[in-house]
């Protein structure tokens, strides 16, 4: 929960950089708050589900992962400014 919450913080915060400098560095910490907690998620996931639906849970997360990247690039040619794009369609969710 801390570093999903350091993730989190660093996103809204990164939405208001000045700078590109401060954009990435806040962006550093997102992922270094977010990654783990993806990866914990991901490992938990497999543990959980059943020797019968491991498989399947697992390629349906990815797919739908997958499938939300390629969402990210029909917003990201929505909405030209990268604050927004970054507050609304990847820090707040």
């Amino acid at each position: 929960i801390f570093t999903y919450g350091l993730g989190a913080v660093s996103l809204l915060i990164s939405s208001f950089a000045v700078n590109w400098y401060m954009l990435m560095f806040f962006l550093l910490f997102a992922g270094m708050g977010i990654n783990p907690f993806t990866a914990l998620s991901f490992i938990l996931l497999n543990e959980s589900a059943g020797d019968e639906f491991r498989q399947s849970a697992s390629i349906s997360l990815l797919a739908t992962y997958g499938l939300g990247q390629l969402f990210f690039i029909l917003l990201a040619y929505m909405f030209q400014d990268w604050r927004i794009l970054v507050l609304y369609c990847i820090a707040i969710p």
